[in-house]
């Protein structure tokens, strides 16, 4: 249980990527909708990606400062 942190790092990046990669094919279903409501699907799904990008940074600084603290336990 020494290691939950670094895990739950982990699956936060592999959780935040991928919904970055997969947002714009679940948004691609509603460009149907943009006939009846006047609002751009497409532009809301590249804020929601930008938005997602910022997580993984973030994650991945979280992520690397665990790996920069067990590495020192070792040392």
């Amino acid at each position: 249980m020494k290691y939950k942190t670094l895990l739950i790092h982990i699956f936060l990046l592999i959780f935040w990527i991928s919904l970055a990669y997969f947002l714009p094919y679940y948004l691609f279903v509603f460009k149907y909708l943009q006939n009846y409501v006047m609002i751009n699907f497409r532009e809301i799904g590249a804020i929601f990606v930008v938005i997602l990008e910022i997580f993984v940074i973030i994650n991945l600084v979280l992520l690397l400062m665990e790996v920069k603290k067990i590495i020192k336990e070792f040392l």
